[in-house]
C-alpha cells in the first residue's frame, strides 16, 4: 500500500512539472506508465524481453503516449528487440498508432534507425502512414538526418511533394536543416523545387531565412523563383535583410532578387535591416540603388524611424548619409525620428539633433496627448537625452497639455529636474489642470502614488523648493491635500517641515498642523510642528522669504552672483537643507 502510495505520489509530482513546463501530458515518456516489455524494449535488454514474452507479461500495454513495447524498440533503434516483438504475435500492432499518430515505422524514420525500418517493412509495415499533423516518412527522414533512410522511402515511390498540415514538405524541412545532399537527391525525384506551405514560403526562402548559403546556391542554380512571396508578401531578400544575412542578400541580388520589393504594409528590405540592426545589409542595399526615403504605405514610416526607435546609430549615419529626410513625419501621430530616438537613445538623439532634427517638434503620443521630444525624454526619466535635448536647443518651457518640468515631477525625477531649472524651467508654470511642479509632486507623496522611496520625493520637492517654487500656490492652487480637511490627514510630517521652511506663519498651516496632532497624538513630529506654528517665525527667517521673492524664480539660480558675504548666499540659498 505504501508503495502504490509512494508512486501516485510520484505521478502527481511529475503531473505538476509537465503543466509548469507547459507539456501535455503524452509529449514525453512516463517511466511509472511504462510496461515491463516496454521498459526492456526502450533499453535494448533482448534477452529479458524474450524472458517476459515467455513468461506470459503482455505486449500489448501502451504508456501515457500512446507506446507500444514495438514503439519503444524503433524509437530506440534496438532491431534485435523489434524482431523478437514481431516474431511473438505482435504483428496486429505493427501499424499502432500512438497518441500523436506515430507509428513503430513513423518512429524509426524520424529517429533515423535503418534496422529498424529494414526490419518493420520486412513484416509489412504500411510505408504511406503519417501522424497527426500529416507528416509523412520523407519529411521524419529529413529530420532524422539520415540521408539512407530518405533513399529507402524515395524507392517506395511516396509523394515526394506530400505536405503536412502547414505546408511543411521535405524540401522544406531540408531547406531549413541546411542538408544540400537531401536536397539534391529530393530534387531528382523531381521535388517541386517552388512548393509553397500555407505561410506562402518556398524551400528557398526557408533556406534563407535560415542562412544556408549552400542551400539557397543550390536552389539558385536549379531554378528556384525568387520572384515567390510569403501571404504578407515578404521575398526571400526581405527575410535575408531582416535577419542581417550580407551573404545571401549579395547572392539574391546577383540572381535578380528586386531591392525594393514591399510586404503588405509597404515595407522594404531596407526597413527590415533599419529595425534588426544590420548597417551591413544598409550598405549593400543603399548600393544596390535603394531608396533611404522608402516610406510604409499607410503610416509613412521610413528605416530611419525605425533605426531611431531601436537606437541602431550606424544603422542612422547611412540613412542620414544618404539623404533620408531627419524630420519625416509619420501619418499618425505625426512623429519624426528624433520623437523615437529620444526614448533612451541619447547618442541617436544626439545625431539627429547634429544633422539638424527638430527638438521642438510636437507630435501626438500612444496616449494621444501632444507632446515634445523633451517632456517624452523626461517622462521616460532618461537623463542623458534629457541634458542632450535642453544643451541642444529644446524649449524647457514648451507647454503642451503640461510642461517637462511637471512631468518630472510626476516621476519625482530629481535628475532631469535639475536639468530643466538649469536650463530656465519656470517652477511656477501653471499646466491645463491648474497644477504646479510643486503641487504634483506633494500631492502624488501624500497619496503614495509614486514607486519611489520617500528621501527621492522629498530630494525632488526640495529641489523645487530651493529654486523657486512657490509654496502659496499649494494653498490657492488645486492642491488638494491642502484643500480636503480629510486629505489633510495623509500629509507626511516630513513632506510638511519641509514645505514650512519656505512660507512664514499662515494661518491654513496652523490648522493643518493641529490636525494632524490631534489625530495622530502618538505621531511627535506633527506635535512639534504644532508648537512650531503656534509660534512666531524669526525676522531672520521671514527677511529670506522676502529676499527670495524679490529676486524671483527665473534668477534664483543668480544667488551666488550677488554682491554679498558667503554666509548670506548659503543662506539664501538654503544649503543647510
Amino acid at each position: 500500500a505504501n508503495i502504490f502510495k509512494m508512486a501516485v505520489e510520484l505521478g502527481m509530482q511529475q503531473d505538476q512539472e509537465n503543466v509548469r513546463n507547459g507539456l501535455q501530458f503524452f509529449d514525453r515518456a512516463d517511466d511509472l506508465t511504462v510496461s515491463n516489455v516496454g521498459l526492456a524494449a526502450r533499453e535494448g535488454d533482448e534477452e529479458r524481453l524474450i524472458r517476459l514474452i515467455a513468461d506470459g507479461s503482455p505486449c500489448d500495454v501502451s504508456d501515457n503516449r500512446g507506446w507500444f513495447p514495438l514503439h519503444e524498440a524503433a524509437a530506440a533503434g534496438h532491431s534485435g528487440c523489434l524482431r523478437s516483438l514481431l516474431e511473438h504475435k505482435n504483428e496486429d500492432l505493427l501499424d499502432s498508432r500512438a497518441y500523436g499518430g506515430e507509428t513503430p515505422l513513423f518512429l524509426a524514420a524520424l529517429n533515423g534507425h535503418v534496422e529498424c525500418i529494414k526490419t518493420l517493412m520486412e513484416f509489412g509495415a504500411d510505408v504511406n502512414v503519417m501522424n497527426d499533423e500529416e507528416v509523412n516518412l520523407l519529411v521524419a527522414s529529413v529530420k532524422s538526418g539520415s540521408l539512407e533512410c530518405l533513399k529507402i522511402f524515395l524507392e517506395c515511390s511516396l509523394d515526394v511533394n506530400s505536405q503536412d498540415v502547414g505546408g511543411w514538405s521535405a524540401l522544406h524541412e531540408a531547406a531549413f536543416a541546411g542538408h544540400e545532399d537531401f536536397i539534391e537527391i529530393l530534387l531528382s525525384f523531381a521535388a517541386d523545387i517552388n512548393i509553397q506551405n500555407s505561410d506562402g514560403a518556398t524551400p528557398l526562402f526557408t533556406a534563407t531565412q535560415y542562412g544556408h548559403k549552400t542551400c539557397l546556391k543550390l536552389l539558385l542554380k536549379e531554378g528556384a523563383d525568387i520572384s515567390l512571396l510569403t501571404v504578407d508578401k515578404a521575398s526571400p531578400l526581405f527575410i535575408a535583410s531582416q535577419e542581417g544575412l550580407t551573404d545571401c542578400i549579395n547572392m539574391l541580388l546577383t540572381a535578380g532578387a528586386d531591392p525594393e520589393s514591399k510586404v503588405v504594409d509597404g515595407a522594404t528590405p531596407l526597413h527590415a535591416a533599419a529595425e534588426r540592426g544590420h548597417p551591413e545589409c544598409i550598405e549593400i542595399l543603399l548600393n544596390a540603388g535603394v531608396s533611404a526615403c522608402a516610406e510604409t504605405y499607410i503610416e509613412k514610416i521610413t528605416p530611419l524611424h525605425l533605426s531611431s526607435q531601436e537606437g541602431h546609430y550606424k544603422c542612422m549615419e547611412l540613412l542620414l548619409s544618404a539623404g533620408v529626410n531627419v524630420d519625416a513625419p509619420t501619418h499618425t501621430g505625426n512623429m519624426t525620428p528624433i520623437c523615437l530616438a529620444c526614448q533612451g537613445h541619447a547618442d541617436c538623439t544626439k545625431l539627429l539633433l547634429d544633422c539638424g532634427a527638430n527638438p521642438n517638434h510636437i507630435y501626438e503620443d500612444v496616449d494621444i496627448l501632444p507632446k515634445t521630444p523633451l517632456m517624452v525624454s523626461v517622462e521616460g526619466d532618461y537623463v542623458d537625452c534629457v541634458k542632450i535635448l535642453a544643451e541642444r536647443g529644446a524649449d524647457v518651457n514648451r507647454a503642451t497639455y503640461t510642461t517637462p518640468l511637471i512631468l518630472a515631477a510626476q516621476n519625482s525625477s530629481h535628475d532631469c529636474g535639475k536639468i530643466l531649472l538649469d536650463f530656465g524651467a519656470d517652477p511656477n508654470f501653471v499646466d491645463r489642470g491648474k497644477n504646479t511642479a510643486l503641487s504634483i509632486a506633494v500631492t502624488r507623496l501624500g497619496y503614495g502614488h509614486n514607486q519611489k522611496s520617500l528621501q527621492v520625493q522629498l530630494d525632488c520637492i526640495k529641489l523645487f523648493l530651493k529654486l523657486g517654487a512657490s509654496v502659496d500656490q499649494l494653498h490657492q492652487g488645486t492642491c488638494i491635500a491642502f484643500k480636503d480637511p480629510s486629505a489633510m490627514r495623509v500629509l507626511n510630517p516630513d513632506l510638511y517641515k519641509l514645505l514650512l521652511e519656505f512660507e512664514g506663519n499662515r494661518p491654513h498651516s496652523r490648522e493643518i498642523c493641529r490636525e494632524n496632532s490631534r489625530a495622530k497624538r502618538t505621531n511627535l513630529k506633527w506635535r512639534k510642528l504644532e508648537r512650531l506654528t503656534s509660534s512666531p517665525r524669526s525676522l531672520q527667517h521671514f527677511c529670506r522669504l522676502v529676499i527670495r521673492k524679490r529676486i524671483n524664480s527665473c534668477r534664483m539660480q543668480r544667488i551666488p552672483e550677488l554682491p554679498v558675504p558667503h554666509s548670506l548666499k548659503q543662506y539664501l540659498m538654503y544649503s543647510d537643507l
